[in-house]
């Protein structure tokens, strides 16, 4: 008999939900009453026997195989496992008339737990016992005859071709050939589980990736061939729901995932085998792939040509093709009629809106008259989701539009001209506020720039006021505001009224009678805000200077009792 310390531990329930509650209760008097001889646990085979003699003196022989929870399951949350694990009855059988889930069962069950309960009070076991416990026992070897070894997997991949436009019903491919490939035509690629047959071959039997829905299923094969091929299916299901019947195929074509390429990748070092398939003479799963558009002048009609530009591990592919939304494929004939095909995942998935784009076998032919509307209206577009070049060096491609640094000079209610700021973005056209943590793909490192630049170009100047002989510092905290503000040219002073920042802008006060409020209107790069009973206006200046801290908010202060405020204008190069 094993160590008895590191004996199972089964829940009353586990037996109860076994045997039953009366058969329980009865199994429960007999092992307490001394009538469990003989007890022995195999760890190899997860087997407890023992011998129960009846009270006549008949004795039973019952053999009890037993299943360990799982670290996820509920039972673990709610029970301590101890030094030998919890476990729960799986199966069972006596050689009394019962034959199954009988008293002698139980009893054989409730008096493990009994000894093992004696062995932790009399001797506590070592920590590293305990811990170590499930890698120990997963080492041990057992016999032949006894348990039989778990079966490998491996994964058997299909290239089909569509012979008509719908390609996406199986009813309309065959076996993909060099020849469908030279006339372009539609690839699909296809993977579906085997495992190995007695006489040593990958054969189906009766596998389906149904198999792998859940974690625990497909006990039989190897541990981590199994979680490798349910990580698969998974990642297949995060799109599409494969709610009945058996699953022969899973289509990469209609995976975009790229969950699917980590559990691709994970599978092969878990040690799965790809074997090529129908189609295929050889197949392999690489990284590092790319994608993108290549711009192409045609010299004798001036039409533009946009083709889909593929790589696998830097090389291009001239067969290569999008594969999902986060794959490429790329396949190269053999002599034997056959293709050897490569797989390399994407860094990222492409956008649902380009796919059409990079699955395009033939270019897009934008004519001559149109080309210079392209480059403005859609390459800036194009441009942000995914990479573009001209490897003919044919196309000169537009600079990317830096970001420009917005001010919007607006009057409100109270006699108050409102300074708001923001950053205007030009591909794609959107307004972004100070604060950096809001909004996505923002260029940080030129705005940094920008705001380093505008606050050594837009002090504050000094007056001929004797209360405001130096400038005034910013009423506002570096971390909500800019330490400076633009440049102003007044007639006179009074001094600086304390304010606190509001919002995200800045604020000067007039000692004008109010006017109704009036947005500023916007004229190429500068933001002129008029008033009607004024004469003067206010003028704010977008320019593409780069942009500052986290947040720039707003300041304000008293404004000179003239009514004439002069903006003194200062151009910035970005």
């Amino acid at each position: 008999m094993s160590d008895p310390v590191l004996l199972p531990r089964l829940l009353p329930s586990a037996i109860s939900h076994h045997v039953g509650d009366r058969t329980a209760s009865r199994g429960l008097g007999a092992a307490r009453a001394g009538r469990v001889t003989d007890l022995s646990w195999d760890a190899g085979a997860l087997t407890v026997s023992a011998e129960v003699s009846e009270q006549d003196g008949a004795i039973h022989h019952a053999d009890v195989v037993l299943a360990e929870y799982e670290e996820d399951s509920v039972s673990r949350r709610f029970h301590t496992p101890g030094p030998g694990g919890l476990w729960r009855p799986r199966s069972s059988a006596c050689d009394c008339p019962v034959g199954e889930a009988c008293l002698h069962v139980a009893a054989t069950l409730y008096r493990l737990n009994d000894l093992g309960s004696q062995a932790m009070r009399e001797s506590p076991p070592a920590e590293w016992r305990s811990v170590l416990r499930p890698l120990l026992s997963s080492a041990q070897t057992t016999d032949a005859g006894t348990a039989s070894l778990p079966r490998p997997l491996a994964l058997r991949f299909d290239l089909e071709a569509g012979t008509t436009g719908a390609g996406t019903s199986r009813h309309h491919r065959e076996i993909a050939t060099p020849a469908h490939v030279e006339a372009g035509a539609e690839l699909w690629l296809g993977m579906r589980p085997l495992t190995r047959g007695r006489k040593g071959a990958w054969i189906k039997g009766d596998l389906s990736w149904r198999t792998f829905e859940f974690r625990l299923a497909g006990r039989e094969y190897d541990a981590a061939h199994g979680e490798a091929l349910t990580r698969i299916f998974a990642a297949a299901s995060v799109e599409r729901s494969y709610s009945s019947g058996a699953i022969d195929h899973l289509w990469l074509n209609s995976i975009t995932s790229p969950l699917l390429w980590q559990s691709l990748e994970h599978a092969r070092t878990a040690g799965v085998e790809f074997l090529p398939g129908s189609g295929l003479a050889a197949i392999d799963l690489v990284a590092d792939g790319d994608s993108g558009l290549d711009l192409q002048v045609e010299e004798t009609t001036g039409e533009l040509h946009i083709r889909p530009h593929l790589t696998i591990a830097g090389a291009q592919t001239t067969r290569g093709r999008l594969l999902g939304g986060s794959g490429v494929l790329d396949v190269e004939p053999t002599d034997d009629d056959l293709l050897a095909a490569r797989l390399a995942s994407l860094g990222s998935s492409v956008p649902r809106a380009l796919r059409t784009l990079l699955q395009r076998r033939e270019p897009l032919v934008i004519p001559a008259e149109d080309r210079q509307t392209f480059l403005e209206v859609a390459y800036p577009q194009l441009r942000t989701l995914t990479t573009i070049s001209s490897l003919d060096g044919s196309v000169e491609l537009p600079a990317a539009r830096r970001p420009a640094l917005h001010l919007t000079a607006a009057y409100a209610t109270g006699d108050r001209l409102s300074l708001r700021w923001s950053w205007h973005y030009f591909d794609p056209d959107r307004r972004l506020p100070m604060d950096q943590r809001q909004g996505a793909h923002r260029d940080l490192a030129h705005e940094d720039e920008v705001i380093a630049a505008a606050m050594t170009l837009w002090p504050l100047v000094a007056t001929d006021s004797p209360s405001c002989s130096a400038a005034p510092t910013p009423p506002c905290s570096p971390s909500t505001c800019w330490t400076s503000s633009p440049r102003w040219t007044t007639s006179r002073w009074r001094s600086p009224a304390p304010a606190t920042p509001t919002g995200n802008s800045m604020r000067r006060r007039r000692s004008a009678s109010p006017s109704r409020p009036r947005r500023a209107r916007t004229t190429g790069s500068t933001s002129v805000s008029r008033s009607p009973s004024r004469g003067g206006r206010s003028r704010s200046r977008a320019s593409s200077w780069p942009s500052p801290r986290a947040a720039a908010s707003s300041c304000s202060r008293t404004a000179p009792t003239s009514p004439s405020i002069t903006r003194r204008s200062t151009r910035c190069a970005s």
